[in-house]
């Protein structure tokens, strides 16, 4: 398998997060989004990211796109 293009933005959201650096998490999972856009999880990355800096109309959206079948 080839290693997965947003891999590395996504790792790196991930450890803003937990650092509660929400703008960089948010930074780079729309990052990890952009080059991965089949990966639910960095797509649920994104939404969390969103919420945690209080973009909650754009999470939303996102949410409601991500649940489309």
């Amino acid at each position: 398998n080839p290693p997965d293009p947003g891999y590395g933005a996504a790792d790196a959201a991930y450890k803003a997060y937990g650092a509660h650096n929400h703008e960089a998490a948010l930074a780079n999972a729309r990052q990890a989004v952009q080059l991965s856009p089949a990966n639910a999880q960095y797509r649920l990355l994104l939404v969390n990211a969103l919420v945690a800096s209080g973009q909650l109309a754009m999470a939303a959206s996102q949410a409601s796109q991500f649940l489309e079948p």
